[in-house]
Parts: structure tokens; C-alpha cells; sequence
């Protein structure tokens, strides 16, 4: 009788878990505030000001140029809507060409980007010579995924024309 009046006398002055827990306040998040046009909000004392809502930046809004004439009028269409310019890209280069004999042009600012190659990239970018054809390059031990990577990179120029003995 001894062990359960200690039992339940222990039973009886214990707390429950949730009775013994104690709350944990979380401090709440802030992040920082932006105005409508994307810069940081600022106090007036020159802070940065964080909030508890998580604003996005606003994007900048993209400029349109349009066609102008000599005068500097803009050029309208048939519908009288002013016509934007399209801004030409370069030629995407997605591959080596397979031509053996196409010549690897090098300038005087490509070297130099060249020269700045450090590892593997160095290591290859090494053998690269203005003039030489894609097929001495490998003969040398170049790589051709190396030559793809120079070539997007603007370090070297392909020109699929044969190369004048």
C-alpha cells in the first residue's frame, strides 16, 4: 500500500506536458520595405525601414524606343500607333562547326581575354593561335567542348572560309 500512495501522489502533483510547457515567443520576421518605384524605403532618419510584410521589388518598367524621322517625330503604322525598334542580337554559336578546315581567328583584345584563363580553361585556351585550322588545334591536344565554350565567350571567332597557303 506504501508504493501506490507514492505513485499516486506523484501522479497527482505532477503537471500535464502542456501544463509545464512554457510558451516560446518567436520574434517575428521583418524584411525590408520598398517604394512603388523599387528603391528602399527609408525612415527619417536615413534607415533602411523592415516591416513584418515581405514585399517584393517592384521591376522596372521597360523603356520602348520608337522609330523617329529626321524631325525626331515618331514613325506611325496604318493603325497610327508609333513603331518600336527591334534591337538586332548577334549570332548565337550553339556548336564548333565539324569542318576540320575552318580557321580560329584570335585578335589582339581576344588574346588578352585569353591570357586571363585560368585551370583547365587556361590549359587549353594555350594553344589557341590566330590562323591555325580547328583540325591543327586538336591535333594539338585542344578540345573541341574548350573551342565551343571560347567561341561563346567571345576569346576567338570561327571563319568557315579555308585558310590561304
Amino acid at each position: 500500500m506504501q508504493i501506490d500512495t507514492v505513485l499516486s501522489d506523484a501522479a497527482v502533483g505532477s503537471k500535464s506536458k502542456k501544463e509545464r510547457a512554457k510558451p516560446i515567443e518567436i520574434p517575428g520576421k521583418t524584411y525590408p520595405q520598398f517604394n512603388e518605384d523599387g528603391t528602399k524605403m527609408l525612415d527619417s532618419e536615413g534607415k533602411e525601414v523592415w516591416g513584418p510584410v515581405k514585399m517584393t521589388k517592384p521591376k522596372k518598367a521597360k523603356v520602348v524606343e520608337y522609330q523617329k524621322d529626321e524631325n525626331g517625330n515618331d514613325i506611325l503604322d496604318e493603325a497610327g500607333n508609333p513603331i518600336p525598334v527591334k534591337k538586332a542580337r548577334g549570332p548565337v554559336v550553339n556548336r564548333v562547326p565539324s569542318q576540320e578546315s575552318a580557321v580560329i581567328q584570335v585578335t589582339e583584345e581576344q588574346a588578352v581575354k585569353i591570357a586571363k584563363y585560368t585551370g583547365a580553361r587556361g590549359q587549353y585556351a594555350a594553344m589557341l593561335r590566330g590562323g591555325m585550322t580547328i583540325g591543327e588545334y586538336l591535333q594539338e591536344g585542344g578540345d573541341r567542348g574548350f573551342l565551343r565554350f571560347y567561341v561563346k565567350d567571345g576569346a576567338c571567332t570561327i571563319d568557315l572560309a579555308t585558310p590561304s597557303a
